[in-house]
C-alpha cells in the first residue's frame, strides 16, 4: 500500500482564513484540525470538512502541535498552519517522497507572500521548515518559533509551501503583539534575562540585515516595510523580556 498522509492544523479564530488552507490539502488522506477554543467559527468552517476536528486550550505552541499529532492516524503527518497554502505540485512532491521511504521527515521551503506579493529577499526564502514526516519519529520542541526534532535522516523538498501574511498592518501588529509577548516570557522562564541589553542596536543591525545585506531593498517598498517590521519585532521583544525583569526585581526588593 502506498504511504498516506495526514495534514495536521492549528488553529485559533481563523475564520478568514482557513477556508483556502483546508482546500489546498484536500488531497490528503486525512485532515485533523486541533482548534484552542476559537471565538469565531472556525472549528464550525472545519468540521464541514473533515470529521477530526479538537478542541484543547491552548498553552504554547510545541504542546498543541504535539497533541495534534497524536490524533492524526496516518504514517506520514505534513503541519501547515491556517495561513499556509499548499499547491498541487507540493502535494504531489510529498506524496511521491513519502512513497520512496529514503528519510524520516523533509525540510520544505516556504514563500512568504506579503500584501499579495512574494518575498523572495531579505531572508523570507527559501526559509526552509521540517514539516513533514513520519509521526512516530518526531517530536515538538520549544514554546515559541518551535521546531519538530525528528529521528532519523531528513531531506529537502523543492516546491514550496505559500505563507500568505495578515491581511492588514493592524493584523500584523496584533500577531506581533502576541508572539513577542510568548517570547519574551518563554526566554525569560530558562533564565536567559540579559538578552534585552542594548535592544536599539539589536534592532537596527536587524534591519540592515535584511534590507541591505539581504537584498531587501530590492523588494522596493515592500522590502523596506519587511526590514522594519522584523527590526520593530526584535525591539518589542527585547523591551518586554526588559519589563519582565523589572517587574520581577520590583517584586524582590518589596515582598
Amino acid at each position: 500500500m502506498k504511504p498516506e498522509v495526514a495534514a495536521v492544523i492549528i488553529t485559533r479564530n481563523e475564520s478568514r482564513q482557513i477556508n483556502a488552507c483546508l482546500d489546498s490539502l484536500a488531497w490528503a488522506a486525512e485532515i485533523v484540525v486541533v482548534d484552542s477554543c476559537s471565538t469565531d467559527d472556525t472549528a464550525e468552517i472545519c468540521r464541514r470538512v473533515t470529521p477530526r476536528v479538537f478542541q484543547r486550550p491552548f498553552d504554547d505552541y510545541a504542546s498543541q502541535r504535539n497533541f495534534a499529532q497524536e490524533q492524526a492516524t496516518k504514517e506520514w503527518v505534513l503541519f501547515a498552519d491556517a495561513d499556509e497554502r499548499c499547491t498541487r505540485e507540493l502535494s504531489e512532491e510529498i506524496l511521491s517522497s513519502a512513497e520512496r521511504n529514503e528519510a524520516a521527515g523533509y525540510y520544505i521551503p516556504r514563500l512568504y507572500y506579503f500584501f499579495g506579493r512574494p518575498s523572495r529577499r531579505g531572508g523570507w526564502y527559501p526559509n526552509y521548515q521540517l514539516r513533514l514526516y513520519r509521526r512516530s519519529r518526531g517530536r515538538w520542541a520549544g514554546k515559541v518559533h518551535e521546531r519538530v526534532v525528528v529521528e532519523g535522516p531528513v531531506g529537502y523538498l523543492k516546491h514550496p509551501l505559500h505563507h500568505r501574511s495578515p491581511e492588514t498592518l493592524s493584523d500584523w501588529i496584533q500577531k506581533i503583539n502576541r508572539y513577542t509577548s510568548l517570547q519574551a516570557r518563554s526566554v525569560f522562564e530558562l533564565g536567559d534575562r540579559e538578552v534585552w541589553y542594548k535592544p536599539p542596536i539589536f534592532s537596527v543591525k536587524e534591519f540592515l540585515h535584511r534590507y541591505l545585506w539581504l537584498g531587501g531593498a530590492l523588494d522596493g517598498m515592500h522590502g523596506f516595510m519587511l526590514s522594519a517590521i522584523s527590526a520593530f519585532y526584535v525591539l518589542l521583544f527585547r523591551f518586554k523580556l526588559w519589563e519582565l525583569t523589572q517587574t520581577e526585581r520590583q517584586g524582590t526588593r518589596n515582598p
